[in-house]
């Protein structure tokens, strides 16, 4: 699955894919535990997403804007 997020390291919004995927994913969300996401960069930028984007992924995917 790809998203947008804010990469700390570039410190822009950019395209990332997600660690975890279906119901891996909605787990993590609801559970608050940790989701990982990376983009491609001269290296390679991996991260966790911030409480907010969190919220904001798990109310995209419970609404359909996100599968």
């Amino acid at each position: 699955m790809l998203l947008n997020a804010y990469c700390p390291y570039c410190e822009k919004t950019v395209s990332v894919a997600l660690d975890l995927t279906g119901n891996e994913l909605k787990a993590a969300l609801e559970s608050g535990k940790e989701v990982r996401v990376m983009h491609v960069a001269d290296v390679d930028h991996i991260w966790n997403l911030i409480r907010t984007e969190k919220e904001n992924l798990r109310k995209a995917i419970e609404t359909g804007l996100v599968s």
